[in-house]
């Protein structure tokens, strides 16, 4: 894919696997809007985007509230040039017998996991679809393809994660949007 002189918003940006593509494609020429719930790696991570070449912006952002979703769409409509790639790879992780794991933690990772994405997917779908073009990037997990004992809430997540970009790619392809679902081992 070619980023040069595009716009990207990774969510989970701020560190591990978010920055860590922010810092790729800054060196590609994109200008990198990082969404992070904390603004505890804030410098640090802007720094690393600024010095691998790219236009660095920072949103704090907690993907599981609607109201912090809608001011980061806001934030990024009147501050950056047309969104051309969504990156969701914020998430978190957990562990415990599938008996032992409450449901509290099971609402906390599909929240994320889950409907974070879908929150954040649904602010900038339908830009995508209007310009007929742009590209969405869900992280999931090999967990969401080969579960793992001991972390069933994050597999369930992580599965739901491929199944909506699935979908997502069937309902977007004839308006030439694309979407992809990286699955790390």
């Amino acid at each position: 894919m070619d980023i040069q002189g595009k716009t990207a918003i990774i969510t989970g940006g701020a560190s591990g696997l978010g920055l860590a593509m922010a810092v790729k494609w800054a060196k590609d020429g994109a200008t990198i809007c990082l969404v992070d719930r904390s603004e505890e790696h804030k410098a640090s991570a802007l720094n690393a985007v600024e010095s691998a070449g790219g236009s660095a912006h920072f949103v704090q952002c907690d993907v599981t509230s609607d109201e912090q979703v809608a001011q980061l769409k806001q934030y990024t409509d009147e501050h950056l040039p047309p969104v051309d790639i969504l990156i969701n790879s914020a998430g978190v992780p957990t562990a415990g017998t599938f008996s032992a794991e409450s449901m509290s933690a099971w609402q906390w990772v599909l929240e994320i996991n889950l409907l974070g994405t879908v929150r954040v997917t649904k602010a900038y779908a339908d830009d995508f679809r209007q310009r007929e073009r742009g590209h969405i990037v869900n992280v999931a997990s090999q967990a969401g393809l080969t579960s793992m004992p001991l972390m069933g809430s994050y597999n369930a997540s992580k599965a739901a994660v491929i199944a909506i970009s699935e979908t997502l790619r069937l309902e977007l392809a004839p308006f030439r949007v694309g979407v992809s679902v990286l699955c790390p081992a």
